[in-house]
């Protein structure tokens, strides 16, 4: 029965030491965040965040997890990006299929073309 405890302690350990290998601008975790800054919400985080703690990879300070799932600077994130449901532009539906159309405006902003 010991040795069978020990085998599962081992093996735990084992998983978990593999977990600690990490992709590029991350950095292993052992309590981080459950609301993790992505290209969607960088420049709005969120306001409320469940208290717990996850052990993983996390993005270095200063970086962004993509929709590929990669660390990136938020400079890199694009402009235009999958809305939730759909957007209403001068009463033309626009769906999340035509995303290529999403083109930046000189003001900063995003616009549409359909």
């Amino acid at each position: 029965m010991k040795l069978l405890l020990f085998l599962c302690f081992a093996g735990t350990f084992a998983l978990f030491e593999a977990t600690k290998v990490c992709g590029g601008n991350e950095r292993f975790t052992g309590c981080g965040t459950a609301c993790p800054l992505t290209c969607d919400n960088y420049d709005n985080p969120p306001k409320f965040c469940t208290l717990q703690c996850i052990i993983g990879c996390e993005c270095q300070e200063g970086f962004v997890r993509n929709a590929d799932g990669k660390c990136v600077l938020p400079r890199e994130c694009p402009r235009c990006g999958l809305f939730d449901n759909r957007i209403i532009f001068s009463f033309t539906f626009i769906s999340n299929e035509e995303e290529s159309n999403c083109h930046d405006d000189p003001d900063g902003g995003m616009w549409y073309v359909k």
